[in-house]
C-alpha cells in the first residue's frame, strides 16, 4: 500500500483510498461523446479502453494489495458454491445464499465498488458470475451506481438486486 501514500493508511482505509482513485466515468459531469477519463487523465471513447486503463492500473499499482483480497473473496464464494449443505437441492441453494449474504454484509461500499470494477476486467472474470448470482453488488452506493453506468451495464441486474429487501415480522 506504500505506492499511494507511503504506508500511512492501512486496512479498510486503504480500500477506501483505492476505490476513490479508480478510473471514473460520470455521465452527469462529463460529456459522454468525448469519452471518460482514464488513469492518466486522457480521454477514451469506449468501454474496452476504459477497462484496459483499470487493468493497467491494477497490474502496475494495485495487484500486490488487492490481488490477495479478491482471491480471498473468490475462495470464499467457490467454497460456498462447491459445498453440499443439504440433501435437497432447493434447501442447498437457500443455504448457499445464507452464507453468501454473510459475506455480502461484510463488504463496505468501497469494497463493493472495487469488486464491481475488478469483475468487469479480466482479473475478476472467473468471479463475476458468482457476484451476479449472489447479488454481491447489492450495497453499492447510489452515486457509484449512477456514476459508473458503463460498468454497471456489464452486469446482470441481479448482481445489484435492489428489489430484494428483508421482510419484517408482523
Amino acid at each position: 500500500m506504500a505506492w499511494f501514500w507511503g504506508g500511512r493508511s492501512k486496512g479498510r482505509d486503504a480500500l477506501v483510498f483505492f476505490a476513490n482513485n479508480l478510473p471514473e466515468y460520470k455521465e452527469n459531469n462529463i460529456v459522454v461523446t468525448s469519452g471518460s477519463p482514464t488513469v492518466d487523465g486522457t480521454k477514451n471513447n469506449n468501454l474496452s479502453e476504459w477497462i484496459s486503463s483499470y487493468e493497467k492500473m491494477f497490474n502496475e499499482k494495485l495487484e500486490a494489495d488487492l490481488g490477495p483480497y479478491f482471491r480471498l473473496i473468490y475462495s470464499i464464494i467457490r467454497h460456498i458454491e462447491k459445498s453440499r449443505l443439504s440433501k435437497i437441492d432447493t434447501e442447498d441453494e437457500r443455504s448457499k445464499l445464507v452464507y453468501s449474504k454473510i459475506l455480502r454484509a461484510h463488504l463496505n461500499s468501497s469494497e463493493v465498488k472495487l469488486l464491481m470494477f475488478n469483475c468487469a476486467s479480466i482479473h475478476g472474470k472467473s468471479l463475476k458470475g458468482w457476484v451476479e448470482k449472489h447479488s454481491l453488488l447489492r450495497h453499492i452506493t447510489r452515486d457509484d451506481y449512477r456514476d459508473h453506468k458503463l460498468i454497471v451495464g456489464e452486469y446482470d441486474p441481479k448482481a445489484f438486486r435492489f428489489d430484494e429487501r428483508p421482510t419484517r415480522p408482523t
